[in-house]
C-alpha cells in the first residue's frame, strides 16, 4: 500500500508532493489542537476542582462563624432571662420587704404616737405636782 502510495504521490509530481505535505500538515495540526483541548479540558476540570474545594473551604468557614455567633446569641439570651428572672425576683423580695417595713413603720407610728402621748401624760402629772408643790410652799 505504501508503495502505491508514493506512486501517487509522484505521478502527480509537484502537486501530489504538496498534497501529501498538507495532508501530512493537517494530521499534524490535528493531533496538535486535539491535544490542546485536552490539556485545556484538564485545567478547567483542575480549576473546577480548586474552585469546588475552595467553595467548600469558604462555606466551612462561614458556618463555623454563623455557629459561633449562633451561641454567642442563644448564650446572651439565656443570660438575658437569666437576668430578668434574677431581676424580677429581688423585686418581687424588695416589694416584699417595702410592705414590711410599711407595716413596721405604722406599728412605730402608732408606738411613737403612745410614747408621745405618755409623756404629755407624764409632764402634765409633773406639771400638777409642781403647782400641788407650789401651792403648798406659799400656803
Amino acid at each position: 500500500m505504501e508503495e502505491s502510495l508514493f506512486k501517487v504521490i509522484l505521478d502527480y509530481g509537484s502537486l501530489g508532493i504538496m498534497c501529501a505535505f498538507l495532508f501530512y500538515l493537517h494530521l499534524q495540526t490535528t493531533k496538535r489542537n486535539d491535544a490542546l483541548s485536552d490539556r485545556f479540558t484538564d485545567q478547567l476540570n483542575k480549576l473546577r476542582d480548586d474552585s469546588k474545594s475552595e467553595e467548600a473551604r469558604i462555606r466551612e468557614r462561614f458556618m463555623e462563624v454563623i455557629s459561633k455567633y449562633d451561641g454567642e446569641r442563644d448564650t446572651f439570651y439565656q443570660e438575658r432571662t437569666q437576668l430578668r428572672s434574677n431581676l424580677a425576683a429581688k423585686m418581687s423580695e424588695m416589694t416584699k420587704e417595702a410592705v414590711s417595713m410599711s407595716g413596721k413603720l405604722d406599728a412605730i407610728g402608732v408606738s411613737i404616737e403612745g410614747l408621745a402621748n405618755s409623756l404629755k401624760s407624764i409632764e402634765q402629772e409633773n406639771r400638777l405636782r409642781e403647782l400641788t408643790r407650789s401651792k403648798d410652799d406659799r400656803g
